[in-house]
């Protein structure tokens, strides 16, 4: 967490081990670089697992079974200003607290 009280960008990255790491980039990295739109993103991510989601301008990917933020796509080599070149621009709906949104399908 910062000073300000706020998560930081990417909580469970930060701690992850190489082989974790490396395990997370090899299964969404084919699947992100494969994906037509966001849609088609979402679908295939959700097979795996995963699901997508947005907090403070950030993508971020989350456990579907836990909700649990597990990385950025920064992190996986991802950033989501290549996605939006790739992709579009994704709709997002901001959640109340300000800080997160969940991608609209």
């Amino acid at each position: 967490m910062s000073q300000d009280g706020r998560m930081d960008i990417v909580p469970a990255s930060d701690g992850m081990d190489s082989e974790t790491a490396c395990f997370l980039r090899g299964v969404m990295l084919p699947t992100i670089n494969a994906a037509r739109d966001w849609a088609d993103l979402n679908r295939s991510l959700q097979t795996k697992g995963f699901a997508i989601a947005f907090r403070d301008g950030q993508l971020v990917f989350k456990r579907l079974e836990t909700d649990e933020e597990i990385c950025s796509g920064r992190f996986l080599g991802a950033p989501l200003r290549d996605l939006v070149r790739k992709l579009g621009r994704p709709s997002v709906r901001a959640h109340i607290d300000g800080h997160t949104g969940s991608l609209r399908i």
